[in-house]
């Protein structure tokens, strides 16, 4: 099928073995390249090679949509498998994060309750050595009211630590990523 300046209309079927042409002279067809047959006049082979001159050309249309879909479609599917693999990463790099949290958590508890301990034996040594609680005057006694003190709280410590560290930490995880990315975006 091609049109050129001279033909109105030129169509080519059956593999190229016949060729309908329309100028401004009438109408022919060719066949196997030498003309065969005058076909001015003749309304049902223009009109069906009009008809084919159109289906062929709304074919090509449909075919580039089609392509483009495709490539379309392509494209949104690398998206959606990099978007895939950034997502597993995040989650993996979450997880690493909660468990070194979940470690230092631990390594943390563990260094809490041993100065909690040296704590409660220094106060022990303290009121052995003749140090009583109502004595606050002496050196012996404020050390061992500050080493009382020094106790509870890292008690307290020590409870907070064992309450995180027995939850998630998937979440503290999560601010410690929104927390790194803060620090990035900061000039």
């Amino acid at each position: 099928m091609s049109n050129t300046d001279q033909n109105l209309l030129s169509v080519s079927i059956c593999d190229g073995k016949y060729t309908i042409i329309q100028d401004r002279s009438g109408a022919k067809v060719l066949r196997y390249g030498k003309e065969w047959r005058d076909v001015t006049g003749d309304n049902v082979i223009c009109g069906a090679a009009h008809e084919i001159e159109r289906l062929r050309e709304e074919l090509a249309a449909v075919t580039r949509q089609r392509d483009g879909l495709q490539r379309a479609n392509q494209s949104l599917a690398e998206k959606v498998s990099t978007v895939t693999r950034e997502r597993e990463d995040a989650i993996e790099a979450r997880n690493v994060i909660a468990k070194n949290i979940r470690a230092e958590m631990i390594l943390k508890m563990q260094e809490v309750a041993r100065e909690r301990d040296e704590a409660r034996a220094e106060v022990a040594r303290l009121k052995a050595g003749g140090c009583a609680r109502d004595q606050r005057t002496t050196q012996f006694c404020a050390e061992a009211v500050a080493l009382q003190e020094r106790v509870k709280r890292l008690e307290r410590e020590v409870e907070l630590l064992r309450a995180y560290g027995n939850k998630d930490c998937t979440w503290m995880a999560d601010q410690h990523l929104e927390s790194e990315k803060a620090k990035e975006a900061k000039p």
